[in-house]
C-alpha cells in the first residue's frame, strides 16, 4: 500500500474522530439528568466549540503551510484530548465544561481539521470532482 493511502485512511479516522463534537446532543440528557445542566447551557457549549473551531481554523491553515500536516495535527490531537479528559473531570461544572469542551476541544478541532482536508486534495488531484 502506498503511503499517500495511509495517510488517506488516517485522515479518514482522524475526520471521524473530530466528527465526535456533534454526538454532543446525545450527551445533553445525561448532563441534564446528572449534573442539572439545562439544554441552552449544553448548547451554549456546543455552539462556543463551534465558534472556536472556525476561527481557530483559520490559523491552523497557515500553520500548516508553513510547517507542514505534523505540527497542527498533532495540536490539534492533544488540544481535543486534553479538552474531553478535562470535561470528563469537571463534574458537571458548567464553566468548566464550556472552557474544556468548548474553548480546549473546540481548538483541537480546528487545529486538526484542516489537515486532512488540504493533505487528501494535495495528493489526489485528480479526484477532486
Amino acid at each position: 500500500m502506498h503511503n499517500r493511502w495511509i495517510v488517506l485512511i488516517a485522515g479518514l479516522i482522524m475526520q471521524t474522530i473530530l466528527g465526535g463534537i456533534y454526538a454532543w446532543s446525545t450527551l445533553t440528557p445525561w448532563l441534564a439528568e446528572s449534573y442539572g445542566i439545562s439544554n441552552g447551557e449544553s448548547g451554549f457549549v456546543f455552539g462556543l466549540s463551534i465558534a472556536v473551531f472556525t476561527l481557530v481554523m483559520v490559523y491552523s491553515g497557515h500553520l500548516l503551510a508553513r510547517k507542514g500536516p505534523r505540527l497542527p495535527a498533532l495540536i490539534g490531537a492533544l488540544l481535543y484530548m486534553a479538552g474531553y479528559f478535562l470535561a470528563s473531570r469537571s463534574h458537571g461544572s458548567f464553566p468548566l465544561l464550556l472552557l474544556a469542551v468548548g474553548v480546549v476541544a473546540g481548538s483541537g478541532i480546528g487545529f486538526a481539521y484542516v489537515v486532512p482536508l488540504s493533505v487528501g486534495m494535495q495528493w489526489f488531484p485528480r479526484q477532486r470532482d
